[in-house]
């Protein structure tokens, strides 16, 4: 072999040798380029999955709601102390497109058991179920089964979000807690005050959502006006008319009401005033009243201290009927979602017959969301 062959073949060898390391590097790039376009082609696939998991969530029914349990301790006359499921209120609610909203809220009260042969204990009902139609703030209408616009408390009913579990007495007894029909609602800014109005027509008090039974129907309002003034004023008015026909037992009745909300600093008052008059078929005519203010001072951002004074008279024809309760309260905020309450009520019936009596009411409530 010549020495030029050999020359050309160490050539080769030597080039191969520093080369290799180079091609090496080159296969070890491909294949990493490779694993890389494996890559975005799975994580692609995973976005698009992700997109499309989001858009069926996006057409599931939202479910939240709220409940509660309570010990009472009591002294009314044929009543006994025990443990209380008292609520477990469900909400469902669907964004059905950009203006129509779907809501309902089912209620479990003293949680009802329905079995065959068996009494159902407790309350199940549907308190609200509704239609809203919102083509601006200032226009919603919304069709169905609505909390009766009439006051603060009975819209602003949640039980970790008011002090206590006992109502104000007057509170459901003289406007019907909800009501079927069609609602008119909106917001209007009044320069610095903004003003919320509701208008309504619903079947007759006492009628379900199957229909009403008699051809009076009910006519009603309210009107809120948020003044810019302290932390936050708010002033309120209420009216409620429900004629009854011939056919009807119960009687015809007007409802007018007042509300002030004021809240300044730690400090907040809250008031609601209501007089009703109703003119029986049979019978003489009479006034139902009742009113209630209370405070609440905040602590801390975890303890509240409550007071409220009440008062009722369900028949102003009949005398020594009027109830006052003074009611103390302390509500503890493990979040802002679940509150712990303890609320002592002094009850004292102006009639002569019954002793004034207490009740202790220790409770926990939740707020589940929307």
């Amino acid at each position: 072999m010549s020495m030029k062959k050999i020359v050309c073949i160490l050539a080769v060898i030597a080039a191969s040798f520093f080369l290799h390391p180079v091609l090496l590097r080159a296969d070890e790039i491909g294949d990493l380029k490779r694993e890389i376009e494996d890559l975005k082609t799975r994580l692609e696939v995973v976005e698009a999955e992700g997109e499309d998991t989001g858009e069926r969530l996006s057409k599931l029914m939202e479910v939240g709601g709220y409940a509660d349990v309570e010990v009472v301790v009591t002294g009314e006359p044929g009543k006994s102390n025990g443990a209380r499921i008292r609520h477990m209120n469900l909400h469902f609610k669907k964004q059905l497109s950009e203006k129509w909203r779907f809501f309902t809220e089912v209620e479990y009260e003293d949680g009802p058991k329905i079995a065959d042969n068996e009494p159902v204990k407790g309350e199940l009902s549907i308190e609200a179920f509704t239609l809203k139609y919102s083509p601006t703030p200032r226009l919603n209408l919304t069709l169905g089964r609505y909390l009766t616009p009439f006051g603060i408390w009975h819209i602003d009913h949640y039980s970790p979000f008011v002090p206590t579990q006992e109502m104000p007495m007057h509170i459901g007894t003289i406007v019907p807690h909800f009501a079927d029909g069609l609602q008119l609602s909106g917001i209007i800014n009044i320069g610095s005050a903004v003003a919320d109005y509701t208008l309504y027509g619903s079947n007759g008090a006492g009628n379900s959502g199957g229909g009403d039974g008699n051809e009076e129907k009910v006519l009603g309002g309210r009107f809120k006006l948020g003044l810019p003034f302290l932390a936050r004023m708010e002033v309120g008015l209420s009216g409620y008319m429900d004629g009854k026909d011939s056919s009807a037992s119960d009687a015809e009745k007007k409802v007018y009401g007042f509300d002030l909300l004021i809240q300044w600093d730690a400090f907040k008052f809250q008031g609601e005033y209501t007089t009703a008059s109703l003119n029986p078929i049979s019978g003489g005519d009479y006034d139902r009243k009742g009113y209630y203010g209370q405070i609440i001072y905040s602590i801390t951002n975890a303890w509240d201290l409550i007071y409220r004074y009440d008062w009722y008279d369900p028949k102003s024809t009949v005398g020594d009927d009027e109830t006052t309760i003074n009611t103390l309260a302390v509500n503890y905020h493990f979040t802002p979602y679940i509150v712990g309450k303890i609320e002592h009520h002094f009850v004292e019936p102006e009639d002569t017959a019954t002793d004034n009596y207490n009740i202790t009411i220790s409770s926990i409530a939740v707020y589940l969301g929307d």
